[in-house]
């Protein structure tokens, strides 16, 4: 590992502690917000085929990632609004297995969408780096 390296992530490090934030949380983080954004398109495509095994797979990740979240905020506790979508998003995922229980693919796909709608709604206002 180059110094260079090592003096960017203690610089991390320090700018973690300064927000507040949970330094493995902070970087976790993004891994979290690629992994949704992965997740909500895939449960989206698999309820475009029909694919109810692979749709409730991915609802169920995202449920869990929401829940990441969830705690993340919390602790935080600067964003009640963003611990509140992330409730939401967890409840959107959670209902889908549901929804797929009795073959309803368009209520399924309608709670998808308004799961990426949320992931946008919180980027708005708390997306930690610009």
């Amino acid at each position: 590992m180059s110094l260079n390296a090592i003096r960017t992530g203690l610089a991390l490090l320090a700018c973690c502690a300064a927000l507040g934030a949970p330094a493995a949380s902070f970087f976790e983080f993004g891994v979290w917000m690629r992994a949704l954004d992965q997740h909500s398109v895939e449960v989206q495509r698999s309820l475009g085929r029909r694919d109810a095994e692979a749709a409730r797979g991915h609802a169920r990740r995202i449920e869990q990632l929401y829940a990441q979240l969830e705690v993340f905020y919390a602790q935080d506790g600067r964003t009640p609004d963003a611990l509140e979508i992330s409730r939401d998003g967890k409840a959107l995922a959670a209902g889908i297995g549901p929804l797929l229980d009795r073959q309803d693919f368009q209520a399924a796909t309608d709670a998808a969408v308004r799961l990426a709608r949320a992931c946008n709604d919180c980027h708005d206002n708390h997306k930690p780096l610009r």
